[in-house]
């Protein structure tokens, strides 16, 4: 069974072959969320200024449980490359110059500051917790690349644009309540809104146990930054006329629990615990604590 250098490296010369001239393509590799190491495809085209990329490290995994051939990867990341190869075709690199053309792009998003703190030495960032804030650009293109479209910014890119880090988070924040309102939802709403007809609410609100709900954004991409914004924080103390704890499901979503619906503290965290070991992905995981939002102080602290 080959090693994942040698599954890219088979992958690569396949996408190639099927290209044939039209795209370039290569192998990069970088550090993304949590200190995973991914290794992807990258591509330009003739007549672009970029290309779409595609991470292996998927694919992989299920080479490596026998589910996939490295022949049928290639044919899938080959479909992907020539389905995305035009996304950014629009884009102007000489934008990514001007404060006063990107500063309407620029997004927060929350990440884990332990598992974060090499690369948090190369980008600007501010500390909640035990989170960090880091801050991306969000290029135009089709949604359904989701990640390879934004850009992590750097400490270089400050200093080309003349701003420090409250600049930044003042556009980010501005700029996720402009994309539209954050998504508070009922979790036994849904939940029940994927079950198979014959099963109504009302058997969901009997199994589902702690009332619980959803906070994230529009497109549930790092919507986990949603806590940075303190009216968000507060209307949701208002709706549950209550503190409410806060549980890190991951850096695109966080639960929400009202105070006096809520199990004990060391019971929530060990939960907490146990779904990041086995049922999120590292590079999507937030926290292993659990916070408290105290709606009298109006701040979020760690609880457990």
């Amino acid at each position: 069974m080959m090693q994942l250098e040698e599954f890219a490296n088979a992958v690569l010369a396949a996408v190639r072959e099927k290209a044939d001239g039209a795209f370039s393509a290569w192998l990069t590799r970088n550090t993304k969320n949590n200190g995973v190491k991914m290794v992807g495809i990258s591509t330009v085209s003739p007549e672009n200024n970029g290309g779409p990329c595609v991470n292996l490290n998927s694919y992989y995994k299920e080479y490596r449980n026998g589910r996939l051939e490295s022949g049928e990867a290639a044919e899938i990341v080959y479909r992907q490359l020539m389905e995305h190869r035009d996304d950014l075709q629009d884009i102007n690199t000489a934008d990514f110059l001007q404060w006063d053309v990107i500063k309407n792009h620029i997004y927060a998003k929350l990440v884990n500051a332990e598992m974060n703190r090499e690369v948090l030495k190369i980008i600007p960032h501010r500390h909640l917790l035990d989170l960090a804030v880091a801050y991306y650009i969000k290029v135009d293109g089709n949604a359904e690349v989701g990640e390879m479209l934004s850009i992590l910014i750097q400490n270089n890119y400050m200093e080309m644009w003349g701003q420090d880090e409250e600049n930044l988070y003042q556009m980010a924040v501005t700029n996720m309540r402009s994309d539209g309102e954050p998504h508070f939802m009922d979790m036994e709403t849904l939940l029940c809104g994927v079950m198979p007809d014959g099963i109504n609410l009302s058997e969901c609100e009997e199994t589902a146990g702690v009332k619980m709900y959803v906070l994230t954004n529009g497109k549930r991409t790092f919507g986990a930054a949603e806590l940075l914004d303190a009216d968000t924080l507060r209307g949701i103390s208002e709706k549950l006329a209550d503190d409410f704890i806060v549980l890190p499901s991951s850096v695109h979503e966080t639960l929400i629990i009202p105070s006096d619906n809520a199990p004990e503290y060391t019971e929530l965290a060990d939960m907490v615990c146990e779904v990041n070991a086995t049922q999120v992905d590292t590079e999507d995981r937030l926290s292993d604590h659990v916070y408290r939002y105290d709606r009298n102080e109006g701040i979020l602290k760690i609880a457990a």
